[in-house]
């Protein structure tokens, strides 16, 4: 298990694109659920125009 593990993953080599891509879109994903979680509490919190502005930025 530990030889499969350092043949796919070897600390030296540069990240392959492919995993660069996920890690950036997975990044993404949780970077705008985490604003999206914000936003509704900023929408429960103010519930008014304030809010409105939040949303649309």
């Amino acid at each position: 298990m530990e030889a499969d593990f350092r043949r796919s993953r070897p600390f030296t080599a540069p990240v392959p694109p492919a995993t660069l891509g996920q890690l950036l879109l997975r990044g993404f994903r949780f970077g705008f659920g985490l604003l999206g979680l914000i936003d509704r509490r900023l929408e429960i919190a103010l519930q008014g125009p304030i809010a409105h502005v939040v949303r649309e930025l």
